[in-house]
């Protein structure tokens, strides 16, 4: 879980699971982005979107899986539970 963020030149820095993290995006009519950056570990996820959902959020499951953090099922238990992408 996410610390409340502390606002610093533009960019917010966030604790994630004991690792500071700064990040920052931004929004405009049907585009979102965002970018998320540990500088302890030389990560960095930036996320584009052309579309409504939060690039927020995919930046942080990103980040999360990046780490190892989010584990999702192997690709076998999607296709059975219907996530997989035909």
């Amino acid at each position: 879980m996410a610390a409340p963020p502390i606002m610093a030149l533009g960019c917010a820095a966030i604790t994630l699971a004991g690792y500071v993290a700064t990040g920052h995006g931004g929004a405009l009519r049907g585009f979102a982005s965002f970018r998320l950056h540990i500088a302890s570990e030389r990560l960095s996820i930036v996320v584009l979107f052309n579309h409504a959902a939060s690039a927020m959020h995919a930046a942080w499951s990103l980040m999360e899986a990046a780490l190892g953090l989010h584990h999702h099922p192997p690709f076998a238990a999607r296709q059975r539970l219907g996530w997989a992408v035909a």
